[in-house]
């Protein structure tokens, strides 16, 4: 504990040093859990306060994020500090640069005990490593129009495909991921060993593939290779000259966009993608809607991560009138596009906002059941438990994280980002829960 280490009056020094406030400081800790861990953190000032005080212990993020603050230079930690929306390159200068260069002198050390418990990189797990080698194989992936037949069966490769975006769905990404590298050579030898109408299909699937890659990858918190992957994707469905399932494709690229920090890029895809479809509309079928929908409903957690309430509120409630026009909650071109989804979203939104206490209010007339995908059941109660955690009602939000694990163990043990949720639930409980602790050790917060 920080306590028995004697190190909280280290912590204040250092914070007092760069002339930051408890609340600037937990900033400035997200958005190097962020830029350095690729994990969304949101400390807040009373968490920063009981630091110091000596109450509580940071959890193993923010002691990494802190050693990243102990050893950078100066240049680097004012690139950080500018990156606050509250600290910007006037207010440094009015502060003198917020005493970085004091701060990271011999004046103020923080403990070298600090992080002796850190954790270390977790290694790439297999899943991964399969997806990452058959993305780099780069001897299937041209387009050769060879004027033959393709030489795998594309139904059979059709229905391979179904059961992929069905085990995605159903959270399986163990099955999942070992389907994937199999069908990302076979669709790939598809496309580049036929020719016109046939070629056009086994794009079309191949496109697929990589949006399931691009998904899979993405729940891993692999943001690069899931760019790689959705752009691919992208690629395919525009050979195959398919608009719609071009327009399908850029709600993944979205999201492995969203994972690598892209909020700008991943909001502006989806509208540029978008407004063509939004023409359309009056004679629009299902999967038209359904795709046009989840395009909005992407750049709305875009918007809200990007703190652009007004504009998050507008993209849901055209999505909603896109939910209205379909009628009913559908599964075309496996978006899970519906009434349904709108509501989850409103869920996602307010958490990425910070709002805890809306979202939790928007989850008290969610109907979950409704949603043709389990993933989006499950997801949904992991942001419901966000939103209890911002709301400081840690003890229901421990109990909808178990109850989205009973739900889908996969894909709650699969997340960084509930890995950081629960570490953050064990150090805001004041009594000890030997139920969270153990869903922590299931999900790899704690070895």
């Amino acid at each position: 504990m920080l306590a028995d280490l004697d190190d909280a009056d280290n912590l204040q020094a250092f914070r007092l040093q760069l002339g930051l406030t408890q609340e600037e400081m937990a900033e400035l800790l997200a958005v190097v859990a962020w830029e350095r861990f690729r994990e969304r953190a949101a400390p807040n000032a009373n968490m920063v306060s009981k630091w110091e005080r000596g109450i509580k212990a940071p959890g193993k993020l923010y002691r990494r994020c802190l050693r990243v603050l102990s050893m950078t230079t100066s240049d680097e930690l004012g690139a950080y500090l500018t990156r606050l929306g509250c600290v910007t390159v006037e207010a440094m200068n009015r502060r003198q640069a917020l005493g970085v260069a004091a701060a990271l002198g011999a004046a103020v050390a923080l403990p070298e005990q600090l992080f002796n418990s850190a954790a270390q990189e977790p290694e790439e797990s297999s899943e991964v490593a399969g997806l990452r080698d058959a993305l780099l194989r780069y001897d299937a992936t041209s387009v050769r129009d060879k004027g033959a037949s393709p030489v795998g069966d594309l139904e059979r490769l059709h229905r391979s495909i179904d059961g992929a975006w069905s085990a995605f769905q159903g959270s399986h990404y163990a099955q999942l991921s070992s389907m994937l590298p199999g069908l990302i050579t076979s669709c790939q030898a598809a496309a580049g060993e036929s020719h016109g109408e046939q070629q056009q299909s086994a794009l079309r699937l191949l496109s697929q593939v990589y949006q399931l890659t691009a998904f899979d990858l993405t729940k891993h918190g692999e943001g690069q290779l899931a760019l790689l992957a959705a752009d691919r994707g992208m690629f395919a469905a525009q050979q195959a000259a398919d608009p719609l399932a071009a327009a399908g494709c850029a709600r993944v690229l979205a999201a492995a966009l969203l994972s690598a920090g892209l909020d700008r890029k991943a909001k502006e895809l989806c509208l540029n993608l978008a407004t063509p479809l939004q023409g359309q509309l009056g004679v629009a079928s299902p999967t038209h809607l359904s795709v046009y929908g989840s395009l909005l409903l992407k750049a709305s957690i875009a918007s809200s991560r990007l703190g652009e309430r007004s504009d998050t509120q507008e993209l849901l409630a055209e999505a909603e009138t896109a939910a209205q026009r379909l009628g009913r909650d559908a599964n075309c071109m496996w978006t899970a596009f519906g009434p349904t989804n709108v509501a989850v979203h409103r869920v996602a939104t307010s958490v990425e906002l910070g709002d805890g206490g809306t979202a939790v209010e928007h989850a008290k007339h969610l109907r979950p059941t409704r949603l043709p995908s389990l993933e989006r059941r499950a997801q949904c109660l992991v942001d419901i438990a966000r939103g209890y955690g911002q709301w400081g009602r840690t003890s229901e939000a421990a109990k909808a994280l178990l109850a989205a694990e009973r739900m889908a163990p996969e894909e709650v043990r699969v997340q960084p980002k509930v890995r950081s949720l629960v570490l953050d639930l064990l150090h805001q409980r004041r009594r000890r829960d030997p139920e969270l602790r153990r869903l922590a050790h299931r999900v790899g917060a704690l070895t």
